[in-house]
């Protein structure tokens, strides 16, 4: 099995930037892996090691993402990132799921959930970074959150929160967003 399989961080399993639900999947450093690879990690991933960083709120998830992706609140572009939990919060994988401009990050649905869904996770939370160092979410940022958060009950999968990291600053949608 490839090594953009490999553990990361505490022991969760990481995939590949990029996942497409056809008959391959590319990374960023252009490795291709067959369904089968795919199938194989998911199942290994299924379960959070015992060490495994439970999520309690906006404070820890911002902790967990900072030490899972510490490039996420000081990269010069943006990021969008994704950690998928199990039934008790406890994270079982992490994914980077794309990688914008300085202002912009073009991303769909799907390609978020592509991955959630391979890792059989019933929850997540989505994150992505303002390199501009101000964690406040734009309009761009609460349209896609309300997409995201749409199709998330469509599919049965809890969207536990969207954090923005800016530096050592986060905006929480839950906690700070309002309605949500």
């Amino acid at each position: 099995m490839s090594e953009a399989f490999a553990t990361f961080g505490r022991g969760y399993q990481t995939i590949p930037e990029r996942v497409h639900l056809g008959h391959t999947v590319c990374s960023s450093d252009r490795a291709i892996y067959t369904d089968l690879e795919i199938e194989l990690c998911a199942h290994r991933r299924r379960r959070a090691p015992a060490d495994a960083p439970g999520i309690a709120g906006a404070a820890s998830a911002a902790r967990v993402l900072r030490g899972t992706f510490p490039d996420l609140a000081d990269a010069h572009v943006e990021h969008f990132v994704a950690l998928a939990l199990n039934a008790k919060n406890k994270v079982t994988a992490a994914f980077r799921l794309a990688k914008g401009g300085l202002t912009s990050i073009s991303l769909n649905p799907r390609e978020i959930f592509a991955p959630v869904i391979l890792a059989a996770a019933p929850g997540m939370i989505i994150a992505h970074n303002h390199p501009s160092g101000d964690p406040a979410p734009s309009v761009d940022d609460w349209a896609l959150t309300r997409r995201i958060k749409n199709a998330s009950r469509d599919l049965g999968i809890a969207l536990l929160d969207h954090i923005i990291v800016a530096g050592d600053k986060h905006f929480s949608f839950v906690e700070e967003g309002g309605a949500w």
